[in-house]
Formats: structure tokens, C-alpha cells, sequence
């Protein structure tokens, strides 16, 4: 063998290690049959550093308490909605590592263009999509109306899927990405009010939308709060001193919506890596009764 067919020689192993290494340094490698994965010891306030993290209803409620809790665990956050001087305020008090955008995820004329300037504010990096934004108008099956049910549809189901087909496709040319469905545990029992039909729909669509972005480095997972504190929970009136009972569940208590964001930050971590296809129903065990 000359001496030019040994430089080549290596400098082909020399990439191959390099690219290797590469590969180490980010958590795993296959070659193969063969897997190595290195686990990471991550300190909380590193748990999500420097991912681009967008969040649809975040002006208010468990969306907002997602954004808060990202942030302090060294993410970028965007977040969406329909009321900007809400979301302005919003992101005022979650400080310069929060921007907003108007956008309403139930109209999906306006979804090209809300991307387009998602991308053009994270500088062509979405690193994880949270479809939060959420409606309940609280009819009786006999009382829902046509126009309630399509409003429901847009808002919960239709709007979720088509963001995330489009966020999806950015997401596979990163090869990686993460995306959290909120849905209900109303999702996972029997039910005749539209939102909780459509909640089950979503929880189909975590597992179907897992098994197929598994393969690019693309999670996909849901959370499904029970009775918690938000915006659209007319019900809850908080006494003075912060009573949270509540006797007609089995935990005999009002969830917060600051417990729901450490769920869903716990999926959006490498902390998670392992869970695909998940809904995590946080209800204190209601849905087992």
C-alpha cells in the first residue's frame, strides 16, 4: 500500500471517530445492532438551556405557568394567543427571554404566516412545540349547538393538528424536536361533552404522531390535567387562604396549574428521553374511580 493509500486510510478513520465522538457527546450512538447512550446528570435551571420553545394559549393560565417554568430552566420561550394586550403583559413579566405573537390556533388561514414568523423570530429553530390553548363552553349533550361543536373543533382539535403538522416539518429537517399535547383526563372517560371527545382525539394523535416521528429524533407526548386552576375553569373561586379542597374528587383537592407546567417540562427535558407516546394523566388518580 502507497503511501497516498494510507493518508486516505486515515483520514477516513480519523472522520469516522470524529463523527463518532460527535455523536457521544450529544447522548447516544448507533452503529449497527449496537447502542450506547450516556446518561446526563442535568441541574434544573439547565434542564431546557437554549431551547426555542413555542406555546400556544401562554397569556393565561397553565399556559402562562409552562412559560414561566421554561424560562427558569434556561429556555426561550414564544408564546401565542388571541389577546394581545394580555399576551404583551405576559411577556413583560416573564422578561426578555419571552417574546408573543397574536395568532388563533382555530383559524387556519392565518397559520402559514404565524410560522413564518415563529421560525423568523427563533432564527430558523423551533426545538418544541406545547399545544395549550384551549376552550370549554360547559353545555350538556343536549344543549351543544352545531356552531358550538365547529368552534370546539377548531380551537382543540382541527387547530392543534394542523400547527403541528406545519411545526413537524421544520422539526424533520432539524432531525429532532419535541412536542406536548395538554388534553384532559376528560380524555380518557367516557364522555358526551365535545371537549372531552375531542381530547380523546388528541390522545390518539400523540400516539399516532410518536410512532411516526420516532424515527426522525421527534417525541411527541400529552398531559391530561384534571380539575386545575386556569383560565377557562369558571368554576374555581380561591378563598383568601389559598384553600384548595375540593370534596367531590378522590384527592379531595384543586390542582395548580404550576404543577401541570412541572409535568410538561419534565417531558420537554432530556430527563424524559425515554417516555414517547405518553399521556400522563395528572388528576390525583380521579380517572381510577
Amino acid at each position: 500500500m502507497g503511501k497516498s493509500e494510507v493518508d486516505i486510510k486515515m483520514k477516513i478513520i480519523k472522520s469516522i471517530k470524529n463523527t463518532v465522538r460527535g455523536f457521544r457527546k450529544k447522548g447516544f450512538i448507533q452503529i449497527g445492532a449496537t447502542t450506547y447512550v450516556q446518561i446526563k446528570q442535568i441541574k434544573d435551571c439547565e434542564m431546557l438551556l437554549d431551547k426555542n420553545i413555542v406555546i400556544t394559549g401562554g397569556g393565561s393560565g397553565i399556559g402562562y405557568a409552562i412559560a414561566k417554568r421554561c424560562i427558569s430552566m434556561g429556555a426561550k420561550v414564544l408564546i401565542t394567543g388571541r389577546n394581545a394586550n394580555k399576551l404583551e403583559n405576559a411577556a413583560k413579566e416573564l422578561g426578555n427571554n419571552c417574546k408573543f405573537l397574536v395568532h388563533d390556533v382555530g383559524d387556519i388561514s392565518q397559520l402559514e404566516k404565524a410560522v413564518s414568523q415563529i421560525i423568523n423570530i427563533f432564527d430558523g429553530r423551533i426545538d418544541a412545540l406545547v399545544n395549550n390553548a384551549g376552550i370549554s363552553n360547559g353545555k350538556k349533550f343536549d344543549e351543544v349547538t352545531e356552531e358550538d361543536w365547529n368552534t370546539l373543533v377548531n380551537v382543540l382539535l382541527k387547530g392543534p393538528y394542523f400547527l403541528t403538522q406545519r411545526v413537524y416539518q421544520e422539526m424533520l429537517g432539524q432531525k429532532s424536536g419535541n412536542i406536548v399535547m395538554i388534553s384532559s383526563n376528560g380524555g380518557v372517560i367516557g364522555h358526551t361533552k365535545p371537549y372531552g371527545i375531542l381530547k380523546a382525539g388528541i390522545n390518539n394523535f400523540v400516539c399516532g404522531l410518536a410512532k411516526e416521528g420516532a424515527r426522525y429524533g421527534i417525541r411527541c407526548n400529552g398531559v391530561a390535567p384534571g380539575y386545575t386552576i386556569s383560565s377557562i375553569q369558571k368554576e374555581f373561586e380561591l378563598n383568601t387562604e389559598g384553600n384548595l379542597y375540593k370534596p367531590d374528587v378522590i384527592d379531595s383537592r384543586w390542582h395548580l396549574a404550576e404543577e401541570i407546567a412541572e409535568m410538561v417540562c419534565f417531558l420537554l427535558s432530556e430527563r424524559s428521553v425515554c417516555l414517547n407516546g405518553q399521556v400522563l394523566v395528572c388528576d390525583g388518580g380521579d380517572t381510577l374511580v
